[in-house]
């Protein structure tokens, strides 16, 4: 058995997970999300890792004893903590904080280097800049820093340096490229980008390989980190170049293994899939940063989460564009908001939720069709995961709209598959076939079950839709 942990956005999960990849025992438990001002969201660390040893002592509590632990995270989310304690100075920004975008529009000149040396786009969605802000905003931090007294890293670094009683302050390859301050070719930290964002190399923690080892909690070691979205990537098979994959969840993440090279990108994101043996696996990444998220907005309002899905699409001549933190690939564009469009007199509740689900999907779609661009692949059958995959209604639209049957995933937990994989590639309990193999278990087969005229008239209607969201700043 590998204990397989998952610390997202809205909480964290601990799995037993078999040889098999099936998982045996969950366990979950949610966090707050704290938005102490618009457009800024934060995490309280310590009771992320509250939940992290609650969830791990329900997992166990009938005495099983795994042989290794693995361990997913939510990216970019990051913190300054006091090496001596190893307590958090400051509340964790989280990945869909935008606090500092004047920050960023200063180093705009600077954006095709960066972008050079990441693969990465200039965006307040990475993690330089917050580190960058908590240095500055935290009375006394920088003098701390300049002492040695301060770490600074992504959740995945903090959590496992308590779960190791603080012998192992480290983060994985895939975790550390998406910070802006890795060089992604070598998976190394950058003196440059360090010195350009104003983040002091000496408080980062050790690069390594996502299978390496990260120490052992209790006695059983940790020997698999990863980021959430090429976790799930794993899980769901796509270990070769062209395989795609879209996780639904808080936000909908579109992934597309690159094979060892690393590609030039184009209006999505070039990444680090995985770092195993000292070789690098990429993927091209794009992101539609509100999916879940609308959805809890909407039922926030007090409308109606679920309505009926009908072969039209629903929401009657009403049309909503879901930027309610602005928009991420392939536009990039933070100025743009939400927006619901052709109201009138009739318009219902019912209406105003499907046009935010129609919404969803069309920006969905959208993020896949610049992936395909970007990798140069067509993508035949998406493979589906995440906690909205069971949400059939929505995978029917995405369906629809794409134009290509949509393959759930047989385990919905797709990511803490993959982040076990990688430790059971470690202990060679399977290898990669094995993994190639699970691409042909899907749960369920969501066929298109609309004509093309009608697909290209929904997609035409809400680009329309979307061209005047993106006016509205």
């Amino acid at each position: 058995m590998i204990l397989g942990i998952d610390q997202g956005t809205t909480g964290t999960r601990a799995c037993l997970v078999a040889e098999d990849l099936t998982i045996q025992r969950s366990a979950y438990a949610a966090h707050a999300q704290h938005a102490p001002r618009p457009g800024w969201v934060e995490h309280d660390p310590a009771e992320i890792r509250a939940c992290t040893r609650r969830v791990i002592a329900e997992v166990l509590a009938a005495g099983e004893r795994p042989e290794a632990i693995a361990i997913a995270n939510q990216g970019v989310t990051c913190l300054l903590w006091d090496a001596r304690t190893g307590e958090p100075v400051h509340r964790a920004l989280v990945w869909q904080d935008t606090r500092t975008e004047d920050r960023l529009a200063v180093l705009a000149p600077h954006a095709e280097r960066i972008r050079a040396l990441t693969g990465l786009r200039l965006d307040s969605y990475f993690s330089a800049s917050k580190l960058a802000w908590l240095l500055d905003a935290v009375p006394g931090a920088r003098a701390r820093a300049a002492a040695g007294h301060l770490r600074a890293g992504t959740l995945d670094t903090w959590l496992v340096e308590r779960l190791t009683g603080g012998r192992v302050f480290a983060t994985d390859a895939s975790t550390a490229a998406r910070t802006l301050l890795c060089e992604t070719v070598t998976c190394t930290w950058s003196d440059e980008l360090c010195a350009l964002f104003d983040v002091p190399r000496s408080l980062l923690p050790e690069i390594r390989d996502c299978d390496a080892g990260f120490g052992d909690h209790e006695g059983i070691p940790i020997l698999a980190s990863m980021v959430d979205q090429p976790a799930a990537m794993l899980g769901q098979g796509c270990v070769d170049a062209g395989d795609v994959k879209a996780t639904f969840g808080t936000g909908c993440f579109v992934y597309a293994n690159a094979g060892t090279t690393r590609p030039g990108g184009g209006r999505t994101l070039a990444t680090v899939a995985w770092r195993r043996g000292g070789q690098t696996t990429y993927a091209l990444d794009g992101g539609v940063l509100t999916v879940g998220a609308a959805l809890a907005w909407v039922r926030s309002l007090g409308l109606p989460s679920q309505v009926a899905e009908t072969g039209s699409g629903g929401g009657g001549n009403t049309v909503f564009v879901p930027a309610l933190v602005g928009l991420g690939a392939p536009h990039w564009d933070r100025a743009a908001r939400a927006a619901w469009l052709d109201l009138d007199a009739s318009t219902s509740a019912e209406d105003l939720v499907a046009a935010v689900r129609e919404g969803i999907a069309c920006r969905a779609v959208e993020v896949i069709h610049a992936i395909e661009r970007d990798a140069g692949v067509t993508v035949n059958v998406l493979r589906v995961d995440g906690g909205l995959a069971r949400d059939r209604g929505l995978v029917q639209r995405v369906a629809d709209l794409l134009g290509v049957p949509a393959e759930v995933a047989e385990e919905e937990e797709a990511t803490v598959v993959g982040v076990a994989a990688m430790a059971a590639l470690r202990l060679g309990r399977l290898g990669v076939d094995d993994l190639r193999a699970r691409r042909a278990r899907g749960q369920a087969r969501v066929s298109p079950a609309i004509t093309a005229a009608e697909r290209a008239a929904r997609l035409h209607r809400w680009q329309g839709a979307l061209a005047r969201a993106r006016q509205w700043r």
